[in-house]
């Protein structure tokens, strides 16, 4: 269950035995009023691309998969598993899936979607070896000037609000700011229903 920190609930869910495990920040970008560099320009050597066909997806799942591992509830799954979630989103659009290369090696990853009620950034990886180089950033300024172009106005994330490899500080980059953070509970119980 999630809730707002400090709401009028907070109270009751933990005298109920309810306890914070985990938290989420959410940011959004405003894409009709931030000031993005055009076009583009990924660091030395790395090259952007849209993942073009079955194989590129597999290397999106690669990258994401290792670029997450380790991290906060993060539950490793095969290639299989993983298209057949992105493919059941009623937003699934395989022209929103982009690699990142350096010198030929993928290192960096986004999926985005765009149904009609807002944008949104569903995953986004870079691996450990490429981190500090600005692929992120430019992970998502490619994706966010594609979802303009498509008339969305606005750019949404959840992102974990521990994250250890600096996520938040990635997205603020691209122009993102904070809306606010949301606690996720969860009750123990000392003896499960049958």
């Amino acid at each position: 269950m999630f809730q707002l920190p400090n709401c009028p609930a907070h109270d009751l869910m933990a005298a109920e035995g309810w306890s914070i495990v985990h938290s989420y920040t959410r940011l959004r970008v405003d894409l009709d009023t931030t000031e993005f560099p055009e076009p583009a320009q990924p660091p030395l050597g790395v090259r952007l691309r849209v993942a073009a066909d079955d194989q590129d997806r597999r290397a999106v799942h690669s990258v994401l998969e290792d670029a997450l591992a380790g991290h906060w509830n993060h539950r490793r799954r095969t290639f299989a598993e993983f298209d057949r979630a992105q493919r059941q989103r009623g937003s699934y659009d395989a022209a929103l899936w982009w690699l990142a290369e350096v010198d030929g090696v993928c290192a960096g990853a986004v999926i985005a979607r765009d149904p009609s009620e807002r944008a949104w950034i569903a995953w986004l990886g870079v691996l450990d070896a490429y981190r500090g180089r600005g692929i992120g950033t430019q992970l998502l300024l490619t994706v966010f000037r594609l979802l303009r172009d498509r008339g969305h106005h606005s750019v949404g994330v959840d992102v974990d609000t521990h994250n250890s490899a600096g996520a938040l500080s990635v997205y603020r980059a691209a122009g993102m700011s904070e809306r606010g953070t949301a606690d996720q509970w969860r009750k123990i119980y000392a003896h499960q229903p049958f």
